[in-house]
């Protein structure tokens, strides 16, 4: 009997012991349909209308779909008897479904360019600020980092972590622009903390007991005139592994006033600051 493209058959095949190869080779395929790469054995010897490019529909009873890889063989290796019906090979939808997996990948790459497009710079350079994102190293993600130069691989950058000082190699689409309101704060911020202070008659604090945990850093005395460095900050991330002179405590606030190179000052609790050995 000749079948046609697109044909459903329905078949029978029957092994007069378990160990007779039944000559049914599978493959996966085409968004997970299931066709035969191969006919050897008791197939091709009874002259079943199975040939090479046909799709399984089901076995056993069973939908394809509903079954995984290892089920089918197992079925196929180990039953004496078994019913499977197969869909005949049809060029024509062969070739569609190649043109729709065409369409979907360069669907995909429109679709991951466009992203690039609205998440990454055109061009990196070093000095630029990003957040981190995606990295396997998930303790560094979403943190601030400072581009400092190309990396030794292509499409890597070396950059530093603007909280701990940390440098790492990341390729640059882990690189995510910061948004431009926060960029624009950064920077008002910078140039105010440029300008010169004026001197201000500092008002005199009530006197009120200082609590042991306020004079201390990881088991060092903070006093007066040490250097230290600023860590943890994170509405003023860019100062982080900044250098700053104690000033004094203010325990109203319970916090440092510390002064940067630059002349500014400004106050912080003791946990932002960490000793110069």
């Amino acid at each position: 009997m000749n079948f046609k493209p697109g044909d459903l058959v329905h078949l029978q095949l029957s092994k007069s012991e378990k160990k007779q190869e039944s000559g049914l080779k599978l493959e996966e395929r085409n968004g997970g349909k299931i066709y035969v790469r191969k006919v050897t054995g008791l197939v091709k010897r009874r002259g079943l209308p199975v040939e090479p490019g046909d799709e399984l529909v089901s076995l056993h009873g069973t939908d394809v779909e509903d079954m995984t890889m290892p089920e089918m063989k197992r079925i196929i290796k180990d039953e004496l008897r078994f019913n499977f019906s197969i869909r005949k090979y049809d060029p024509d939808e062969e070739e569609s479904e190649e043109e729709e997996e065409e369409e979907e990948e360069e669907y995909e790459e429109q679709y991951r360019a466009s992203k690039q497009v609205e998440q990454y710079p055109d061009e990196i350079q070093p000095g630029y600020h990003y957040i981190l994102e995606g990295i396997k190293l998930k303790e560094y993600n979403g943190e601030r980092v400072e581009v400092i130069q190309p990396g030794k691989k292509p499409g890597k950058w070396e950059v530093e972590v603007v909280s701990s000082g940390a440098i790492l190699a990341v390729r640059e689409e882990k690189l995510v622009q910061i948004p431009q309101d926060s960029e624009e704060e950064e920077e008002e911020e910078e140039i105010l903390n440029d300008l010169p202070e004026e001197e201000e008659e500092e008002e005199e604090e009530p006197e009120e007991e200082v609590e042991e945990h306020m004079l201390s850093v990881e088991g060092y005395i903070i006093e007066p005139g040490d250097t230290m460095k600023l860590r943890g900050l994170k509405k003023k991330a860019k100062l982080n592994g900044t250098l700053v002179s104690v000033i004094k405590l203010s325990a109203m606030r319970k916090e440092w006033k510390v002064e940067l190179a630059n002349g500014t000052k400004m106050s912080v609790p003791g946990s932002n600051l960490r000793h110069v050995q």
